[in-house]
C-alpha cells in the first residue's frame, strides 16, 4: 500500500482487505489501518518539532516507559523499539518506531486500543520494510 495518498512516499506491506482510517487533527494525522489477525497499525504525522530522529526516538522511548502498565523493553532498534506492557495479569506488547521526512515526524506504533501478541508486533513491524522479509 502506498501512503503518498496521506502525504508519506512509502509503500508499506499490509493485509489485502485492510481498511484506512484517516484523520486530520489539530496538531497532526492519524492513519490508521485495520486488517485481518490483529493487524492494527497507526500512524501519526505532523509538523517537525525535533533537531533529528534520534531525539524523536528519545522522546518515544520515554513515553513509553512513563506508561504506568510499562514492563520491558523487549528490543532496541535503530529507529524504534519494542516492548512489553502488563495490565492487570495481561501481557500485550506494542511497538513505536519513528522517521523524518522532510518537515514531518512520522510515528508508526501498534493502535490504541487492542492487545497485541510479540508476533503481531513483529508482523507489523517487518511490513513497514516491505522489501525485507
Amino acid at each position: 500500500m502506498s501512503l503518498l495518498d496521506y502525504g508519506i512516499p512509502l509503500t508499506i506491506l499490509v493485509p489485502d482487505s485492510a481498511k484506512v482510517r484517516h484523520r486530520k487533527l489539530s496538531l497532526e494525522e492519524d492513519i490508521t489501518i485495520n486488517g485481518p489477525s490483529n493487524y492494527k497499525l497507526q500512524i501519526f504525522v505532523a509538523s517537525k518539532t525535533h533537531a533529528n530522529a534520534a531525539k524523536l526516538l528519545a522522546d518515544q522511548k520515554e513515553l513509553v516507559r512513563q506508561s504506568p502498565f510499562f514492563s520491558k523493553v523487549t528490543e532496541e532498534l535503530p529507529d524504534g523499539l519494542k516492548f512489553e506492557s502488563k495490565i492487570d495479569s495481561t501481557l500485550t506488547y506494542g511497538f513505536r518506531r519513528v522517521r523524518m521526512m522532510g518537515d514531518k515526524e512520522i510515528i508508526f506504533r501498534e493502535a490504541l486500543l487492542g492487545t497485541f501478541s510479540k508476533e503481531d508486533i513483529d508482523r507489523m513491524y517487518r511490513s513497514l520494510d516491505p522489501k525485507k522479509k
